[in-house]
């Protein structure tokens, strides 16, 4: 009689070794970031947003001009906001509640007059603007920048005037970092078959292998 070799049907045997060989568990370390916004501010994008009225229930601060309110947006770590795309403006715009807020975009005077320029207080790029109508004027005594109340628009104003405006505080977000540790997870490989012999016109048997999971 001759013996004849049985494959199994579905896996060959190169194709069980080569899966034999991967990890059989799996340990990983995510390092996750969760960026917060401390209480009262809101988040957007990369930022955190503090938005403050003279009359707040929350703050109590006198009636501020430009540069007191930037005094105390640097107390808190912040700046004046700055408003570098039209999305975040939206965002800034739809917290306003109908006030007018000064932003920190501010007219920088020099001996030169060409050379004179708009900019963001905390030195981010100029590359967006939303000014009203036949704005900015007056520049040789308007050089700060509210947000009108009730428009989705820029106004220049004088920066010393003490009006009760509101103002917009910006910082980056706070990264905090926490460590998430995903458990040993034993592999689902199938084992591999042993392989055994048949008799002429026998039918087929197969041994397969009892082990368990390694640990």
């Amino acid at each position: 009689m001759s013996l004849v070799s049985y494959r199994h049907p579905v896996y060959t045997t190169m194709t069980l070794i080569k899966r034999s060989l991967f990890v059989i568990f799996i340990l990983a370390e995510d390092v996750v970031s969760i960026q917060m916004c401390a209480d009262k501010w809101k988040g957007w994008g990369n930022s955190c947003y503090l938005f403050v009225t003279s009359a707040g229930a929350n703050y109590d601060p006198p009636p501020s001009n430009w540069n007191m309110s930037r005094a105390y947006c640097l107390n808190k770590g912040a700046d004046l906001v700055s408003l570098t795309t039209n999305g975040e403006f939206e965002f800034v715009y739809s917290n306003t509640n109908n006030l007018a807020y000064w932003i920190g975009l501010r007219y920088k005077k020099t001996k030169l007059r060409k050379d004179a320029h708009w900019a963001w207080s905390n030195g981010d790029k100029l590359n967006f603007t939303e000014w009203n109508k036949g704005e900015p004027n007056n520049l040789e005594t308007e050089h700060c920048v509210e947000i009108l109340k009730g428009l989705k628009f820029w106004n220049n104003k004088g920066c010393d005037k003490n009006q009760a405006l509101a103002w917009i505080c910006e910082k980056p977000r706070d990264a905090k970092t926490s460590l998430k540790t995903v458990k040993k997870i034993p592999s689902t490989a199938p084992s591999k078959p042993t392989t055994t012999t048949k008799r002429k016109n026998s039918k087929p048997s197969i041994i397969t292998s009892t082990k368990g999971n390694l640990e």
